[in-house]
């Protein structure tokens, strides 16, 4: 199923897709992607927090360690 809005933009709607594209004079056509739904993210609960806050420290003490690692093994 095609639809030509104004301005030249044409529509295809195929197996439950969209693509956007424009066809210039010259018959090259230039593709847009489709923009997805906007949504509002929701805050974090104080558990999600608190293992975030786990994560981020042992992914610290790991990179530390592996630091300290590498120096002592070139020294």
């Amino acid at each position: 199923m095609m639809i030509e809005p104004p301005g030249g933009l044409k529509i295809d709607k195929f197996e439950g897709a969209t693509m956007r594209y424009m066809e210039d004079e010259d018959g090259k056509l230039n593709n847009f992607a489709q923009e997805p739904k906007m949504y509002q993210a929701e805050a974090k609960t104080a558990k999600e927090q608190k293992n975030l806050l786990v994560i981020g420290v042992l992914g610290g003490v790991l990179v530390a360690t592996l630091i300290g690692v590498t120096v002592l093994i070139s020294g």
